[in-house]
């Protein structure tokens, strides 16, 4: 289970649980990982800016960032086919109680007069988990997920247009695992724990606007 907390920055400031806004923000990112960096418990913390999405965590994420830019254009089939990708993957909102996304969009594309009568096929029940927030200018989105030992853990996050955002995932004892700041189309962090443990992710809008965002995660 997830706890989400969105708070503002100025109240994090004088408590110890979160990180302020200006660390996210001034603390340089940490070195690209090496081949060697990828088989240890904090492995490839670079950004996935490229076109290519290869896992599934990616892949939801590229259909994210397509469906959501698709849904603001109006282009029925864009929005089509990014709610295929997320049905056959099986990927669902990290909330129970939001709509899933490939439903609501195969909706809007046939209203658009795009895709098939029928709704694309659903895959995998669990596939990777979404979910989207919006944050005020200075505001700090916190949750915490465990992941399994040996496991590779992966996260992405996917800007709104505009969206000046930076990421930071820390263990237990507050140690980093990534921090740096999130570009489009996505920005992608892996590791693998030694142990089975609890992660918290944070996401700071470090802009002067309003910025959204989609955090998914295996």
């Amino acid at each position: 289970m997830i706890g989400v907390r969105t708070l503002p920055l100025l109240l994090l400031a004088s408590g110890c649980a979160a990180a302020p806004r200006a660390d996210l923000a001034e603390r340089p990112p940490p070195p690209a990982a090496t081949a060697a960096d990828r088989t240890g418990p904090a492995a490839d913390a670079a950004p996935a800016t490229g076109p290519v999405a290869i896992t599934p965590v990616e892949r939801t994420a590229a259909a994210l960032y397509r469906g959501d830019r698709a849904l603001a254009a109006g282009d029925g089939a864009d929005l089509a086919a990014a709610a295929t990708t997320l049905a056959a993957l099986g990927a669902h909102p990290l909330d129970d109680a939001a709509p899933a996304l490939d439903a609501a969009w195969w909706g809007e594309a046939r209203r658009l007069g795009q895709g098939d009568s029928q709704a694309p096929y659903r895959g995998r029940v669990l596939g990777p988990a979404y979910r989207r927030a919006s944050l005020a200018p200075g505001e700090l989105s916190t949750s915490e997920q465990s992941f399994l030992s040996g496991q590779r853990a992966e996260i992405a996050i996917v800007p709104a247009a505009g969206a000046d955002l930076a990421l930071a995932v820390t263990d237990a004892a507050g140690k980093d695992v990534c921090r740096r700041p999130v570009g489009a189309p996505r920005t992608v962090c892996r590791w693998h724990p030694v142990f089975t443990a609890r992660y918290r992710i944070a996401v700071a809008n470090t802009g002067t606007r309003a910025g959204g965002f989609y955090l998914v995660t295996n």
